[in-house]
């Protein structure tokens, strides 16, 4: 392949048929030696292969001095050669050629400054196999030689070359030595303009203390990359750019060698992507909105439809003397429907109330199998498989349990003429490499839960929106869209990953994962028991909330149990209303005036004993949390049951103050 373009020692015989030349090979060696301009060819060692006539009497060598010795010889230094290298071979890798002005050494170590082009040569399976490079001296190469020092021919073509801003100022004075020309065209100052002067001179440094910032950033770690800087152009306009810089020793003084980058342009196109990308992102949020609230619109009133035509129902029969708990049970099934809809709608969006604690995820696929077990077709196996290991992650219990129990109810649907439904779970580590199906899942130690059926699968674009709220490929009233949607919020709000992949007719798989935590000791489950009747009591309590239907009835509900009950409607009702004898406040926290918190502190400042209990609609996190950092002594959600709210009243009261 090499002798391709190697030669053999003909250069007295180039013209000599009996060579064994081609007539084409005897042209193309006749012009290779007869030509004016500097032929030289190399290796992908870089080691020189052949040359032509007009080299060795340009350079003053001999064949002999030229063939098979490295290219260095006519650098005029190492740092030249790899300069060299790493712009042209870079520029020969993308293209296949550079073009440029370049300084190199003669023989008599005068330098010479010449226009060069090199081509990379190919040969099969586009393999290179050296370099052919062609050199021409110019008049203005030979100025340049006489016009600049002799530190900066090596690097005067490479400066030149490069289209960026690139100058060398002297630390001392801060005056520049050289600039090259893509300083000039990037500043519109000639370099007469601006050689001996400083930037401050020019007003170049649109805010004049960067200088010292440099210097300082310099001084302390050696060099500077990619600074953002504003830089002021001679017509007074501003360059956005990258500004890089290294110390440097020329002629014994210290100097700084910078290339400024002009990235105003880029950033322009910066903004317009990010505007464009947050009208995007507004869009695709305002129709999720949109979705969103359709969707629990649609699901509400579904809901007050059954509460509202029973509770009418029940209310005319009172009045005609019939009383039936008929009427009644359907009004609290579909409250409880709509507080399951809520609690969905907070696991997507990542705010619902959940405990974290050290959770057996072995114990807790058990546990919940036996009820998938009850509540799946019988058509449908039921399989789990635990890995040998400690399976420890921190959940909530009941959350995970709802993960599983909705991935079932999907699995369900997807397996009408029965099927395999199977959880499996491992130990797993991922490391930097990973390409686990949770690609954004960081290194380290994970619980893995797989979840797979064998049912009908899906779309590929059904998996694109699977998370989604309200999307659901069920028939209306099958379903709300929610459940995977809330399964996604609840493992993101563990910190964990989920992924989905189906196919149409091959089943469906959930790839789930959970930070893995020690292997301490779980702490024991309580034993399940029969629900106790809260106790009755007589103390006095103060029950705070400007919704006047629930101050009636949790005051129905308390005065039942024996409780005595005092009412107020707003903060400052509250406060005025508490007193010695009230052993207990339970208060709302979003009322008109101070609100509940407010009103919590200043019924803490008269009495730092008080018990004061939470009932709100919001979930325990931010405002909520505030309050218990600032002494609430319970909290319980709305909607409660009687037998909730009776519970944690009797639990706060019978606390140790």
């Amino acid at each position: 392949m090499q002798e391709k373009f190697t030669t053999k020692e003909h250069h007295s015989h180039a013209n000599d048929p009996s060579d064994g030349l081609s007539n084409r090979e005897t042209f193309l060696r006749s012009f290779f030696d007869n030509t004016t301009d500097c032929i030289l060819s190399v290796d992908t060692n870089r080691v020189v292969r052949d040359c032509n006539t007009a080299f060795l009497d340009t350079f003053g060598y001999t064949r002999d001095e030229v063939l098979n010795r490295p290219i260095e010889f006519i650098h005029p230094s190492y740092e030249s050669l790899v300069i060299f290298g790493e712009i042209a071979y870079a520029e020969i890798k993308r293209s296949g050629a550079w073009r440029g002005q370049w300084v190199f050494l003669k023989k008599d170590a005068s330098a010479i400054v010449v226009d060069l082009a090199l081509t990379a040569v190919y040969g099969g399976e586009n393999q290179v196999l050296g370099y052919v490079a062609v050199m021409r001296e110019t008049p203005e190469g030979k100025q340049a030689v006489d016009a600049f020092p002799e530190w900066e021919l090596p690097y005067l073509s490479t400066f030149d070359a490069i289209p960026d801003a690139v100058a060398v100022t002297n630390v001392k004075d801060g005056r520049y030595r050289f600039v090259n020309d893509g300083f000039c065209s990037r500043t519109g100052y000639s370099r007469e303009e601006v050689i001996g002067k400083t930037a401050y001179e020019l007003n170049i440094y649109s805010n004049p203390d960067d200088r010292f910032l440099l210097l300082e950033a310099l001084q302390k770690t050696g060099r500077v990359v990619n600074l953002e800087i504003q830089f002021r152009r001679r017509d007074g306009s501003f360059s956005d750019s990258y500004f890089s810089a290294k110390f440097m020793d020329l002629d014994g003084e210290q100097c700084i060698i910078s290339i400024t980058k002009d990235v105003t342009e880029f950033k322009k196109l910066e903004k317009e992507k990010a505007k464009l990308e947050a009208q995007l992102n507004h869009m695709h949020k305002m129709e999720a909105l949109g979705t969103l609230a359709g969707g629990i619109a649609h699901d509400f009133n579904n809901i007050l439809t059954v509460i509202t035509g029973y509770s009418e129902m029940a209310l005319k029969n009172a009045e005609n003397g019939r009383t039936s708990t008929e009427e009644i049970k359907p009004i609290v099934r579909a409250a409880d429907r709509g507080k399951k809809l809520i609690e969905q709608i907070l696991a997507f969006s990542r705010k619902a109330s959940f405990a974290p604690k050290p959770l057996d995820i072995a114990r807790i696929i058990a546990e919940t199998s036996q009820i998938i077990q009850r509540t799946i077709p019988k058509m449908v196996s039921v399989e789990t498989r635990s890995a040998d290991v400690p399976l420890i992650t921190k959940a909530d219990a009941f959350q995970i349990e709802q993960v599983l129990l909705n991935l079932a109810g999907n699995a369900k649907d997807a397996m009408p003429d029965g099927g395999r439904f199977l959880i499996q779970c491992d130990r797993i580590a991922l490391d930097d490499d990973h390409n686990h199906e949770c690609i954004s899942a960081l290194p380290g130690e994970y619980i893995q839960l797989i979840v797979s059926d064998t049912g009908s699968g899906m779309s590929r674009e059904t998996i694109e929106h699977v998370f989604d709220p309200f999307y659901t490929t069920k028939e209306i009233g099958s379903g709300t869209g929610l459940g995977l949607a809330s399964v996604y919020g609840v493992i993101k709000g563990h910190g964990g990953h989920i992924s989905c992949s189906s196919e149409i007719g091959a089943g469906t798989r959930f790839t789930i994962l959970l930070p893995a935590a020690g292997s301490e000791d779980i702490p024991a489950e309580p034993a399940a028991g029969i629900a106790k009747t809260p106790d009755l009591g007589n103390e006095t309590i103060l029950v705070v909330d400007d919704e006047l239907e629930l101050l009636d009835l949790c005051t129905a509900l308390l005065e039942s149990c024996g409780y005595k009950v005092k009412t107020a409607a707003s903060g400052e009702g509250a406060v005025k209303e508490y007193g010695p004898g009230v052993d207990l406040v339970i208060m709302d926290l979003n009322m008109p005036g101070i609100g509940g918190l407010k009103a919590m502190q200043q019924i803490h400042a008269l009495d730092p004993k008080a018990k004061v209990m939470i009932a709100s609609g919001y979930t325990p996190t931010g405002s909520v949390q505030e309050t218990f950092r600032k002494g609430a002594a319970g909290y319980i959600t709305k909607p409660f049951s009687m037998d909730e709210l009776l519970s944690l009243v009797r639990e706060v009261l019978d606390s140790q103050a």
